[in-house]
C-alpha cells in the first residue's frame, strides 16, 4: 500500500468514524 497523504487522511478517516460513535454514545449516556 502507498502511503500518500490521501491514504494516511483515508486511513484516519475510516479509524475516527467508530472512536466518534464511541464518544457520542458515552455523552448520550452521561445526560
Amino acid at each position: 500500500i502507498m502511503l500518500n497523504p490521501s491514504t494516511i487522511y483515508f486511513l484516519i478517516f475510516i479509524l475516527f468514524i467508530p472512536v466518534l460513535g464511541l464518544l457520542e454514545n458515552k455523552l448520550l449516556n452521561n445526560h
